[in-house]
């Protein structure tokens, strides 16, 4: 099954929101695989938001057990 493709534009305006609420940094891995993301910390409030911004596009996303970095299924 293909995962979903997150825009370039989705991306920069959820990096801007998330260091504009939280002062944290999210960090994009494109590869060929697919995308993925990662944070400087584990922030449960940081989470909750990255969840509710990608809920509203209808894009599901997991997190790592440690909470640190994310991906869509």
């Amino acid at each position: 099954m293909a995962r979903d493709i997150i825009s370039l534009s989705d991306i920069a305006q959820l990096k801007q929101q998330a260091k504009e609420r939280f002062s944290a940094e999210i960090h994009v891995h494109d590869s060929c695989g697919g995308q993925s993301f990662s944070t400087d910390g584990d922030n449960e409030a940081l989470r909750v938001f990255i969840g509710e911004f990608f809920a509203a596009r209808g894009i599901k996303i997991k997190f790592t057990v440690d909470g640190q970095s994310f991906y869509t299924v």
